[in-house]
């Protein structure tokens, strides 16, 4: 069954993703037309999830947000949540496994921040992975080096400058599902993190990650 989209949130990343704009009578053009698009999705533990995931600082924010909210959130409700994670988050080290297909384990990796996308959009119109394809049958995975706070300041601003895809502590992978974990448990560490999907909390470490090749269409 075909999707329509008609945005109405704060973001609308999907709906930016295929021009699609918040006007009724477009909308309902589009869905007499009936031109569709195959689109792959993500499967988030036991959960589907259409645009992106991220394991590290920003689901830490999403979670603050989360527990917090009361009604309708704003940017700056996130940009609150933001300022006071900056100063307590601990910035724990995570083990990434990229698996093929068959769920063989291609390559292992360390790093402080992962994100995973399926639509290549992000909150703010950051230029994470512009190049991310929707219906690749694959997940689009990038890894920043684990580091603290100024360090991962100079990794955002590095973002914003469309400059972080040449540094060194950033890798890239294509894979057909994650699995990431807290690198080390059994040193008595308290530090956690979380993950985040299409803007919501899932979940603490450990998470799974696995793209469905072309499971949803949208009217487009």
């Amino acid at each position: 069954m075909p999707l329509a989209l008609f945005p109405t949130g704060s973001e609308n990343l999907l709906a930016k993703c295929f021009s699609i704009a918040g006007d009724p009578a477009a909308c309902a053009r589009s869905i007499e037309k009936l031109r569709t698009k195959p689109i792959d999705v993500m499967m988030v533990n036991d959960k589907l999830f259409l645009l992106m995931a991220s394991i590290g600082f920003d689901a830490e924010v999403v979670r603050a947000v989360h527990q917090s909210r009361r009604s309708h959130v704003s940017k700056l409700t996130y940009w609150s949540a933001i300022c006071k994670k900056l100063f307590g988050y601990r910035w724990p080290k995570m083990n990434i496994s990229i698996m093929d297909k068959d769920g063989r384990i291609l390559e292992e990796v360390s790093g402080g921040w992962v994100f995973v996308f399926n639509v290549p959009r992000y909150a703010s119109g950051l230029p994470i992975m512009t190049d991310a394809n929707e219906n690749d049958g694959y997940l689009d995975v990038g890894v920043f080096e684990a580091g603290g706070l100024v360090r991962n300041m100079w990794y955002y601003w590095n973002v914003i400058r469309g400059k972080h895809q040449t540094m060194a502590q950033w890798r890239r992978f294509h894979a057909y599902s994650i699995q990431v974990a807290l690198h080390d448990v059994s040193n008595g560490s308290k530090a956690q993190t979380s993950c985040q999907a299409d803007g919501d909390w899932v979940c603490e470490l450990p998470v799974n990650i696995s793209i469905v090749p072309r499971k949803l269409h949208i009217v487009a």
